[in-house]
């Protein structure tokens, strides 16, 4: 709203990895990269996109039902808009009128 622009998957993603950031840092309580990794390997937080957790075996974040979903968009009027998941939609999906 303040910067007159329509939220976006990249917005959410952003904020999410800041919060990811910001708590691993207040987890580690330090700047130290070492432990700050090492409470992002141990974290487990509720974001816009999803709950984040982290597989030990390649660092990767879960994904999934109860994890992390990729935001699904679809054109309206010209533009992207997020239909789902419901908690980062800018827009409620329109079904198109060529599907019967």
């Amino acid at each position: 709203e303040k910067f007159n622009v329509d939220a976006t998957a990249d917005h959410a993603s952003g904020y999410d990895a800041m919060k990811l950031a910001l708590v691993a840092i207040e987890n580690a309580k330090s700047l130290d990269a070492d432990k700050i990794s090492e409470q992002l390997s141990k974290i487990s937080v509720d974001a816009m996109l999803g709950h984040y957790e982290f597989e030990e075996s390649n660092h990767t974040v879960k994904a999934g039902d109860g994890f992390i979903s990729v935001p699904t968009a679809q054109i309206q009027g010209g533009k992207n808009q997020l239909v789902w998941p419901a908690s980062v939609a800018t827009s409620k999906y329109q079904p198109q009128g060529w599907l019967k």
